[in-house]
């Protein structure tokens, strides 16, 4: 699995320069229980590479970094070029009849009160949301 995040502006009639990713971890290989990456991710229990992606339960084996509070994927109110997401996710189909949110990234959009990104699964719909300080978007698969 790839995972990059850009910052990249896409207005009417207007396109700015493609750029480079600001995030971005390929999760194909693993150093000492660390995705290398920007910044590298830690790896939490047993996390087998499969194919051409890393298995996570998301309870016992998940990744997890630390960002400061006025990164991008923290408050997306600091993204001045605008926001931009990419990911390949294959989903077990166990995944599909969960009835609680399951994360798949989550930086804190889960609430009225915190800024950020999540992407979760649920009762077989796939969700993201951004948040900022004013405004919160919510899409979903159907």
């Amino acid at each position: 699995m790839y995972y990059g995040i850009a910052y990249h502006c896409k207005y009417l009639g207007y396109s700015a320069s493609p750029v480079a990713p600001f995030h971005s971890w390929s999760f194909i290989f693993k150093t000492h229980n660390k995705i290398v990456g920007s910044p590298a991710l830690n790896l939490v229990g047993n996390t087998p590479i499969k194919g051409s992606g890393m298995l996570f339960d998301g309870a016992s084996a998940f990744a997890e970094t630390s960002l400061s509070s006025n990164d991008c994927l923290q408050d997306p109110d600091q993204c001045a070029g605008g926001f931009s997401m990419g990911t390949k996710v294959k989903l077990h189909e166990a995944g599909m009849s969960y009835k609680e949110p399951k994360y798949i990234v989550d930086s804190g959009a889960r609430s009225l009160t915190t800024r950020g990104v999540s992407m979760y699964i649920v009762n077989g719909n796939l969700f993201f949301e951004l948040a900022t300080a004013k405004k919160a978007w919510k899409v979903r698969t159907g």
